[in-house]
């Protein structure tokens, strides 16, 4: 799997069961466990799915990725340049690294402009 392609995958699984259930995801059972810089388990129980993963960080609508990242998606013009470029991050952070990241960012680093992603019950 290209890394692009694996980035996206584990964006769209690290989504999963977050507030995008408004878009058909359901929600996981409770708050996911953290192990020192990541989030070891799916939080769906499901694996990720890379078509989908990318489906949703092009889409403006739901992953807003965009916004603020670019990547290696050179079919999309109007890409963010105020945080780092999605290409690699899957050869720079393993799965469980790249879900901590996307569920809530500020465990990492209380800086993190990144929104967290996660339902306000695991916060």
């Amino acid at each position: 799997m290209r890394l692009g392609a694996a980035c996206a995958a584990l964006m769209g699984a690290a989504l999963c069961g977050t507030d995008a259930g408004a878009q058909g995801v359901q929600q996981a059972p409770g708050r996911p466990t953290i192990v020192g810089d990541a989030i070891p388990d799916s939080l769906t129980g499901h694996k990720g799915d890379a078509a989908r993963g990318r489906a949703i960080v092009l889409n403006r609508q739901v992953g807003l990725c965009l916004l603020c990242h670019s990547g290696p998606f050179p079919e999309e013009r109007f890409q963010g340049n105020m945080a780092p470029d999605l290409k690699g991050a899957g050869a720079r952070w393993s799965e469980g690294e790249l879900r901590l990241r996307m569920v809530d960012a500020r465990k990492l680093n209380t800086a993190s402009r990144h929104w967290a992603s996660s339902p306000t019950s695991w916060r």
